[in-house]
C-alpha cells in the first residue's frame, strides 16, 4: 500500500466534506475566507479519486495473467470493495430517510439507487455523492475486458477511448445524449491518465519531476480556480490535469522517501470510502434534527460546526473498522477458495 496515496484519499474525501458542509457553515452566519475558499473548489476531490483509481488499477493488474479466471477474480474483487461498502451505507440512509425524511425519497430510485445503474439524472440517487461509484464501475468493466483476453491491450483500448471522447466533444454537447455523456464523459479520462502515470511509470519516476509535476500541479490549479472550471471539459482539463499531477507528486515524494504521509490523515484515508458516501446522509441530519439551529442558539456555531465535522469524521472510521473493512476481508477470502 502507498502510505501518500492513501493519505491522498483522505485529503480527497475531506475537500467533498468540507464542499457539502459550506451551506451549513453559511447559513449558520460563518464567515472564513480560507474555508469557504477551499471549500467551494472541494469538489475536485471526485477528479483526485479517479486519478488514483486509474493509477491502483494499473499497480494491482499489472502482473496478472490475462485470461477469464484473472480478469473474473479482479471484477469481483472491485465489485465486492464498491458494493459492499456501499451496500451498508445505502441501507442505512434508506432507513433514516424512511422514517425521518420520507419526502425525500419521493423522487429517487431506490432500485436503480442500490444497484448503482442510474446514468444522468443523479439526482435520483439516494446518496447523491454515489454518481462517482458508476464511473468507477465502468472503468472497472473496461479493465476487466483487456484481462479476460490476450488481443486486448491496455494502451490501445483507453486510446481508443480517449479518441471516442474527443470526438464526442467535438460533435454533441454535455446534456444532449445522457447515455453518450456517461460512456464518452472527460471523467473516463482522469482514470486513463491515473492508469498511464503507473504505466509508463519507468520514464517519469526520477527525482527531477517531482519540481515538474509541482509546478505543472500549480500551474493547472490556478488556471482552474481563475476560469472556474466546475463542469465538464474545461473542468478535466484544468482540475484534471492537476489532480493527476498531485497524485504524481504524492507517488515521487514516496518513491524517494521525500515526504511520507502517516498516521491521523492516512487513517482518515482508510476510511475515506465511508466518509465519502456517508457524510452527506450525516449533513442532513446536523440540519434536521435541530443540531444546527441549536448551536446558532447557544452561539456555539464555529465550535458546534467544527465538532461535528469531527464527528462525521469519527462516524466513518468506525463504520469502516467495524463494517466495511470486515465485509471486504471476507468477500475477498472467498473469492480467492472459490476460484482457486
Amino acid at each position: 500500500m502507498l502510505l501518500n496515496l492513501q493519505a491522498l484519499r483522505g485529503i480527497a474525501a475531506l475537500l467533498v466534506l468540507m464542499h457539502h458542509s459550506l451551506a451549513h457553515f453559511k447559513a449558520m452566519g460563518l464567515s472564513n475566507p480560507v474555508f469557504e475558499f477551499v471549500a467551494t473548489h472541494g469538489y475536485i476531490g471526485v477528479d483526485i479519486f479517479f486519478v488514483i483509481s486509474g493509477y491502483v488499477m494499473a499497480r494491482t493488474t499489472a502482473n496478472s495473467e490475462q485470461g477469464f479466471k484473472s480478469s473474473s477474480y479482479f471484477l469481483g474483487k472491485r465489485f465486492a470493495r464498491i458494493y459492499l461498502g456501499y451496500w451498508p451505507i445505502f441501507f442505512l440512509a434508506l432507513l433514516i430517510y424512511y422514517f425521518h425524511r420520507p419526502e425525500y425519497l419521493a423522487d429517487k430510485q431506490v432500485f436503480q439507487s442500490f444497484l448503482l445503474l442510474i446514468f444522468g439524472n443523479y439526482s435520483e440517487l439516494v446518496i447523491a455523492p454515489a454518481w462517482s461509484l458508476t464511473y468507477e464501475l465502468y472503468f472497472y468493466l473496461v479493465v476487466g475486458l483487456v484481462l479476460s483476453s490476450n488481443l486486448l491491450k491496455p494502451i490501445p483500448t483507453f486510446l481508443v477511448i480517449s479518441f471516442l471522447i474527443f470526438l464526442k466533444s467535438v460533435f454533441t454537447r454535455l446534456g444532449d445524449y445522457y447515455l453518450l455523456d456517461f460512456f464518452f464523459s472527460p471523467y473516463v479520462l482522469e482514470f486513463v491518465f491515473g492508469y498511464l502515470v503507473y504505466y509508463y511509470w519507468k520514464y517519469i519516476s526520477a527525482k527531477k519531476w517531482v519540481f515538474v509535476s509541482l509546478v505543472l500541479g500549480t500551474v493547472s490549479l490556478f488556471l482552474a480556480v481563475q476560469l472556474d472550471a466546475s463542469y465538464g471539459y474545461l473542468r478535466f482539463t484544468a482540475f484534471g490535469i492537476f489532480s493527476v499531477c498531485l497524485v504524481w507528486l504524492m507517488v515521487l515524494l514516496e518513491a524517494h522517501e521525500l515526504f511520507i504521509f502517516r498516521g491521523l490523515i492516512k487513517r482518515i484515508g482508510d476510511s475515506s470510502y465511508t466518509l465519502y458516501l456517508s457524510h452527506t446522509v450525516l449533513l442532513g441530519l446536523f440540519y434536521s434534527f435541530g443540531i444546527r439551529d441549536y448551536l446558532v442558539s447557544k452561539n456555539l456555531a464555529m465550535t458546534g460546526f467544527l465538532s461535528y465535522l469531527v464527528v462525521i469524521i469519527l462516524i466513518s472510521w468506525i463504520f469502516y473498522v467495524f463494517i466495511e473493512a470486515p465485509l471486504y476481508e471476507r468477500a475477498k477470502l472467498r473469492l480467492r477458495q472459490r476460484l482457486a
